[in-house]
């Protein structure tokens, strides 16, 4: 079924945004007012995002989101007034309705209908305050303009002034017909439903309503309603008192009893002669992530012309040095470099985000998973101001999403478990951001009873996967990183969290599909911790080029741990694999030209290798390459799907000299050479 809303697609660009925005702000109150219980400032502000949302739902004519937000507001309002205290089903209810909301939200954007029964929440709001949401409204105050008293039940006349120069008049007597509707019955009005749905511009809303409301009560409900100078709640037939003058933007409006809100920002005061001026409020634009895409491209390929053009000059320096217009190219090259860098930084501040946008639904989805698996949790986190590229930001989400449900399912123990093992009933998990060396490294971590490393290398032996004795061998790192292969499971029971054996493989695949990795480091009894290892962007990679046969590849720089020149001879086989001692640790080889067949099977003899010592989550290896080039940041090129599959290669990137050279993948290497 199609909906419509009254709301152009220049202003949809705006108002989901800000909607988004006030139900963030709702979730992220929620969640702390759970934890932390009532405050007064938690709950203004929790307050007035409700409000705002409910305004802005009234506003384009969405009836159930007004409806679903003004209950909810209701029960926020009685919060803050103190007539109750915040309990376990009311803050389920309050949730269920923000989750219902952001249901609602989207029909504004895909004018589909949705199976949201807003009528069911608001019981449930009622329900959960025990006395029903009506009766926790504010007690009645004498009304600006009233009339002698009339007895409840009995019906009223409300006239509401509507702002002439109001660029909205249709929509706010919607407001208002939409506000009288949820307090009794509207048995008749002016302007009528027809005109005001063909947006008839209006200046006056009159109805007339039965309702058990009383008549401050009435003009309370509508002191959220934009535009509106006068509100006269008067008897039934009384007559309407005129006002000296027809009201104006400038007419000081109605003042509306606690708790409503201020519509109108009261004026600053004009600064003292000679005082200082106050300082300038950092101004902002909206614009698309395709435009900040495309800016970053275009960045990319200045940097890649920068690169030829230092290479030209460094190839005319033999001939040309000493003369006047080489040294002018070198001055103007070398300005170019700066501002190129300087123009890539700020580019790279633009599409950067804090962390605490992929963090702040961990709250509402560990509360959740608690629930269900009867567990005590207190979610802790830490880093969240850390800053990353959006686009890693959004490529993430769903592995730490991953791994959070993993902690809390299969790592953290129920309290009588804890108990016996002589824990704290709650469970602690903690998230953590950090930047490390240019990259990011992001932490889950739990204090729960940690991986059964022998209860990991069975379930592998029973799969198939492995031998006994290919088992026994294995040391425990390698046996913990069994975890993320497909379809292996310790859980005792599939339960709808987890269970099935799969996601810890597609979290390694996507981590390393951004060039990242993740580590393991585990506990029996204590806990486990899984870090992941992130660029700060996937567009532009500092790397090391070496040289194979006559081949140039790009090394990330952020797994290079070091680089090496090895005589021949302390390069040993073990089990007939090449490995060298690297302070007091062996590190296999592995020859680049080799793994990726690019020396024809032919490899020169030689008294020295060049070894590129890498990391990989906990293991190391080394890649043997001809020749050791030096450091470029790179822009990162994807390889066409018609070339195929290319294992142990990320990507490519154009070189200064005009060259192309591959990317090495770093995780693929491993797999290559048997790690």
């Amino acid at each position: 079924m199609q909906i419509t809303f009254d709301i152009a697609d220049d202003e949809l660009q705006v108002f989901m945004p800000e909607a988004e925005e006030q139900l963030k702000k709702l979730e992220d109150g929620l969640m702390q007012l759970e934890r932390s219980g009532a405050d007064d400032d938690l709950l203004q502000v929790i307050f007035r995002a409700a409000h705002t949302l409910k305004g802005a739902a009234g506003a384009i004519g969405h009836v159930r989101m007004t409806e679903l937000t003004h209950s909810m507001e209701t029960v926020l309002d009685g919060l803050r007034k103190g007539q109750y205290a915040p309990r376990p089903a009311m803050m389920d209810a309050l949730l269920a309705g923000l989750d219902a909301l952001r249901l609602l939200l989207e029909e504004v954007v895909s004018h589909e209908v949705s199976d949201v029964d807003h009528k069911a929440l608001v019981e449930a709001l009622e329900v959960a305050t025990d006395t029903g949401v009506g009766a926790q409204a504010a007690q009645p105050v004498e009304p600006v303009v009233a009339a002698a008293p009339v007895a409840v039940g009995a019906g009223w006349q409300v006239v509401v002034d509507i702002d002439p120069a109001s660029v909205a008049s249709a929509a706010r007597a919607l407001q208002i017909m939409i506000t009288l509707q949820g307090l009794g019955t509207l048995n008749g009005h002016t302007p009528s439903q027809a005109d005001i749905e063909a947006a008839k511009p209006c200046s006056r809303f009159v109805g007339d309503l039965v309702t058990e409301k009383g008549a401050a009560e009435i003009e309370q409900s509508l002191g959220w309603v934009s535009d509106v100078t006068r509100v006269l709640v008067l008897g039934a037939g009384q007559p309407i008192p005129e006002v000296a003058a027809p009201p104006t933007v400038a007419a000081t409006p109605v003042a509306m009893p606690e708790p409503t809100p201020v519509k109108v920002r009261p004026a600053e005061s004009a600064p003292k002669p000679g005082a200082a001026k106050p300082a300038a409020a950092e101004q902002t634009i909206r614009t698309t992530i395709e435009r900040v895409n495309t800016l970053m491209n275009l960045t990319g390929e200045l940097i890649t012309d920068r690169n030829r053009l230092a290479q030209i000059r460094s190839n005319l320096e033999p001939k040309l040095r000493g003369d006047s217009l080489y040294e002018d190219l070198v001055q103007t090259t070398q300005h170019l470099a700066r501002i190129t860098d300087q123009l890539q930084e700020e580019v790279m501040r633009i599409r950067m985000l804090p962390i605490s946008t992929a963090f702040n639904k961990f709250p509402r989805l560990v509360r959740d998973l608690a629930k269900a698996t009867g567990k005590q949790i207190d979610l802790q986190m830490r880093g969240e101001d850390t800053e990353l590229d959006r686009t890693v930001i959004e490529a993430i989400s769903d592995p730490l999403i991953h791994l959070v449900r993993n902690s809390v399912d299969h790592g953290l123990e129920t309290p009588e478990d804890r108990i016996a093992a002589g824990k704290v009933a709650t469970g602690t998990v903690l998230l953590t951001a950090r930047h490390e060396e240019g990259r990011i490294i992001v932490t889950v971590e739990d204090d729960g009873r940690g991986i059964n490393v022998e209860a990991v290398k069975a379930s592998a032996v029973r799969k198939g996967r492995l031998t006994e004795a290919e088992a026994a061998a294995m040391s425990n790192d390698e046996a913990i990183n069994l975890i993320f292969e497909s379809g292996l499971s310790t859980a005792r029971n599939v339960s709808n969290i987890s269970g099935r054996g799969v996601g810890m493989d597609i979290v390694r695949s996507n981590i390393e599909r951004l060039n990242g990795s993740i580590a393991i480091d585990t506990k029996p009894g204590q806990g486990t911790v899984f870090s992941v290892s992130l660029p700060l962007t996937l567009a532009i990679v500092p790397a090391l080029l070496v040289k194979v046969s006559d081949n140039t590849l790009a090394v990330p720089l952020p797994s290079v741990v070091e680089a090496l020149r090895v005589p021949k001879e302390q390069i040993k086989k073990v089990n007939g694999r090449p490995v060298m001692r690297l302070r007091e640790r062996v590190l296999p080889i592995v020859y680049l030209g080799d793994v990726l067949a690019l020396n024809g099977g032919q490899r020169k003899p030689r008294a020295q290798e060049y070894v590129v010592a890498v990391r990989w989550g906990k293991l190391e290896m080394g890649i043997a390459v001809d020749r050791l080039i030096g450091e470029q940041e790179l822009v990162i090129k994807t390889i066409s799907s018609l070339i195929g599959d290319t294992p142990g290669t990320a990507g490519a990137a154009i070189l200064g000299d005009g060259r192309v050279a591959l990317i090495a993948d770093v995780p693929g290497l491993f797999r290559l050479g048997g790690a």
